[in-house]
């Protein structure tokens, strides 16, 4: 009975909560299983050599690399973090989280559908996307020191390297000694209870962090009325800073953001409508909170600037051409 008597509002918080844990936690499993598979079908040496020379070929290979691991920001983190022990570099694997939530095959279907009508935001989320991903990659590979902007965690994992691993029928050993090569191999290691075991340990180290994100959203969706955002479409600025703070804020899986998106078509701009569809997939609350488990806050939070400022950049070159 005490449920039922309970306030409204956290009663809708609850509610919130549950739809967005719901939501995510099967793309997050996804992504855990997408990882694991990955460590045992594609051996660290094979993906670093297909990346160009070209520093910019190199980020937008790695961007694109959605279109082979169709994840979602929800269960990307995992596979970022299993690239990074394949050997990608920091920034490569910003690029590949920034890039693979939008340009995977699923959600640029899921963006033509919802938006045939509108092909400037079709080319612009998909163009946009790689340009964010690319540029931000390419900046943070300047950065000095880059292995030191992951976690302390993390970083041990990687220095620790394949030849620490004695035992290799310990479920938290994840280099390159995983390949396999043969149908047969693999089957036997998907039946193991070492890929189980080790499936359930990601997927519960990821879940905390998604757990704090999606309270979060949560919490923050009560005190951000829907009225406000709709006050601020008649200026193009305001209303893509809505669409994109409402993105952020209600931390929708981009496989289901356009339909979304859709529902505010004839409110706001195309722009602020890319807005959303950009800014959502790289940065909402749950992935920012996701994120902690593999890079130190500074990176995070410097991700948060630079995608918000590249966003603002893109929508606003929209505007200016008449759309």
């Amino acid at each position: 009975m005490i449920l039922f008597n309970l306030d409204p509002r956290i009663s809708d918080t609850i509610t919130i909560f549950l739809a967005i844990v719901i939501e995510a936690a099967p793309f997050v499993l996804l992504g855990v299983l997408v990882s694991r598979l990955l460590g045992m079908l594609v051996k660290g040496e094979w993906l670093v050599r297909a990346l160009p020379k070209s520093p910019l070929l190199a980020h937008a290979v790695a961007a694109l690399l959605g279109l082979a691991f169709p994840v979602c920001e929800c269960g990307n983190v995992p596979v970022t973090r299993r690239l990074l022990i394949k050997g990608f570099s920091v920034s490569q694997a910003i690029s590949f989280y920034l890039g693979a939530p939008i340009l995977n095959f699923v959600v640029i279907i899921s963006t033509i559908s919802a938006f045939g009508n509108f092909p400037i935001i079709i080319a612009g989320r998909i163009l946009g996307g790689l340009f964010i991903a690319t540029v931000v990659g390419l900046l943070i590979n300047y950065l000095p020191r880059g292995w030191k902007l992951l976690r302390a965690d993390v970083a041990a994992e990687l220095e620790s390297g394949p030849q620490d691993c004695a035992d290799e029928d310990c479920c938290e050993c994840e280099h390159d000694h995983e390949h396999v090569n043969s149908a047969r191999e693999l089957l036997q290691k998907l039946r193991s209870s070492k890929f189980a075991a080790g499936v359930v340990q990601e997927f519960n180290s990821m879940t905390k962090y998604l757990l704090v994100g999606a309270a979060i959203a949560a919490v923050t969706q009560l005190w951000l009325p829907r009225e406000f955002v709709f006050a601020l479409s008649s200026n193009p600025l305001l209303a893509t800073v809505a669409m994109m703070t409402l993105a952020l804020i209600i931390s929708v899986c981009s496989t289901v953001d356009a339909f979304v998106a859709l529902a505010y078509v004839g409110r706001f701009s195309p722009a602020a409508l890319l807005g959303f569809l950009l800014y959502g997939p790289m940065i909402d609350i749950k992935a920012i909170a996701m994120l902690h488990s593999v890079f130190k806050p500074r990176l995070v939070w410097l991700l948060v600037l630079l995608v918000t400022g590249l966003t603002l950049i893109i929508t606003s070159l929209i505007t200016a051409l008449g759309f």
